[in-house]
């Protein structure tokens, strides 16, 4: 089963490594209550993560820091799309996300202008 973030921030926000993870399909994550909390609880709360999950946790931090710099056309597509959905349905979801991910804030207006971006 194909999952994602938001993821984001979620992406929400990572290169292809391992995991192909242009093949991701974020309209089934947040369409699926349960995929979603599970991808949120892998990324956020350090629950038991899918090799996609992992994935975007193990490269969030860089990809927050960098705007997204090594993701693909397909993979800042997904993440803005997860990114917004997360902030405007899941506001406690994505303080967790940003406060883990930027907890001084300091990349704040750099993402804030990548979601708002197409």
């Amino acid at each position: 089963m194909k999952l994602s973030v938001a993821f984001v921030l979620l992406m929400c926000v990572v290169g292809v490594y391992l995991v192909d993870l242009d093949a991701i399909d974020v309209d089934e994550v947040i369409s699926n209550p349960r995929l979603l909390n599970n991808m949120i609880n892998c990324i956020c709360r350090d629950k038991k993560c899918t090799p996609e999950g992992k994935a975007i946790k193990d490269r969030i931090a860089t990809s927050i820091s960098t705007s997204c710099a090594e993701c693909s056309d397909k993979q800042k597509t997904n993440i803005r799309k997860a990114g917004r959905y997360v902030q405007q349905n899941r506001p406690d979801d994505w303080k967790c996300i940003t406060d883990r991910y930027d907890p001084e804030g300091k990349y704040k207006d750099s993402y804030t202008r990548f979601f708002a971006s197409n």
